[in-house]
C-alpha cells in the first residue's frame, strides 16, 4: 500500500458554481503506485467529502509529496 502526503490539486463543481478552487487532502492511500490510481482514490474522495458529487479534478494540477510504501 502507498501513501500520498500532501495532494494538491485544482477542481470545478459546475453545479455549485465553483470553478478554479484549490484543495489539499492531507493523505490519499492506495494499492498501487501509479499516477491512474492516485486519480482514482482522489474522484472517490470528493464525492464522499464535502466537494461534492459533481467536482471534476484537473489532473494536470495534481501535486503531491513522494509516495511512502506503507
Amino acid at each position: 500500500m502507498w501513501q500520498y502526503n500532501n495532494v494538491h490539486f485544482r477542481y470545478d463543481n459546475p453545479v455549485g458554481s465553483v470553478h478554479g478552487q484549490e484543495t489539499t487532502v492531507p493523505y490519499i492511500r492506495t494499492y498501487k503506485k501509479s499516477k491512474y490510481a492516485l486519480i482514482q482514490a482522489l474522484e472517490m474522495y470528493t464525492r464522499e467529502s464535502y466537494l461534492g458529487e459533481y467536482t471534476e479534478i484537473d489532473t494536470r494540477t495534481i501535486k503531491h509529496d513522494s509516495p511512502i510504501k506503507i
